[in-house]
């Protein structure tokens, strides 16, 4: 099977945890662009120069990224070369995202809430006008909290609320965002 490679195309993977094994690094995380692999084209391979950002941080490097079966991890992405932040970061090939907001939102589900279970985390690639991002919803006995983090290639975009927000992946409207904490 030939493996598409995402030389010339842009993607962005929010890595929520990252543990090293002897063949590199394991990233699991939330994808912006394409169901699965690393683009909306669903490419399975990268090589080349990525932006790692952090809330505080934004550095470079040159990595081999590819997307497949990993035995008793099932699909997930493997990079060669990455120097992982301690935190949770961004990594992408686009060298003008920036990291434009980090903080604690209200959401007011238009279909629903989700079915979190007590203690867990929910992660959801959303995207608003001129960005995108992730919602981290953590759920515990009382409440539900959720925060959102986000990016933009407009260096002059800063987050208004109330905001709409759409599901990265289908387009689909998941809401109205507002800042605070969501509490049940």
């Amino acid at each position: 099977m030939e493996r598409n490679s995402a030389t010339n195309r842009e993607f962005a993977i929010w890595v929520s945890s990252y543990s090293e094994t002897p063949e590199g690094g394991l990233l699991a995380g939330v994808k912006f662009d394409g169901e699965y692999g690393l683009g909306a084209d669903n490419t399975q391979t990268y090589a080349g120069p990525i932006t790692i950002l952090t809330r505080n941080k934004t550095d470079s490097c040159n990595v081999e990224i590819t997307f497949g079966l990993v035995e008793g991890r099932g699909f997930t992405w493997l990079a060669k070369g990455l120097q992982s932040p301690k935190s949770q970061f961004l990594i992408t090939n686009n060298p003008q995202l920036r990291w434009i907001f980090s903080g604690m939102v209200k959401i007011r589900f238009s279909e629903g809430r989700p079915h979190i279970p007590i203690g867990q985390q929910h992660l959801s690639s959303i995207r608003g006008k001129d960005w995108f991002g992730v919602l981290e919803i953590k759920r515990s006995f009382l409440r539900c909290s959720c925060k959102c983090i986000a990016f933009s290639t407009n260096p002059n975009l800063t987050m208004c609320f109330p905001q709409e927000v759409n599901n990265a992946k289908s387009g689909v409207s998941v809401g109205v965002m507002e800042s605070g904490v969501q509490t049940e």
